[in-house]
């Protein structure tokens, strides 16, 4: 998505170095196609503004993992055949980990 002209005025004044941050983009749209989802308009500006900054950037589209529902670490522990929920978590914890 290419940036309009206030966000590239933004940036241009904006010259701070973030690329020691990082941002996991979860998107809980209920259709089954990340890429036709109107949640993920406002989430692809976002990204590519934060993109242009440093920002290393990653969009998580909840329906293409399985997440059992449940309070435990992982469920599979306990009579579920697939939990997703530790891999996603990881993502979150430690920001770092999918770069």
């Amino acid at each position: 998505m290419p940036k309009n002209a206030n966000q590239s005025q933004v940036r241009a004044v904006n010259a701070n170095d973030f690329s020691i941050l990082s941002v996991l983009f979860a998107n809980t749209f209920l259709k089954r196609q990340s890429d036709d989802s109107h949640t993920r308009l406002p989430l692809g500006a976002s990204a590519d503004i934060m993109r242009s900054a440093g920002v290393a950037v990653q969009h998580v589209h909840m329906l293409d993992y399985t997440i059992p529902p449940g309070v435990q670490s992982d469920v599979t522990e306990h009579g579920w055949d697939r939990d997703d929920c530790p891999e996603l978590w990881a993502k979150v914890k430690v920001g770092t980990s999918w770069l």
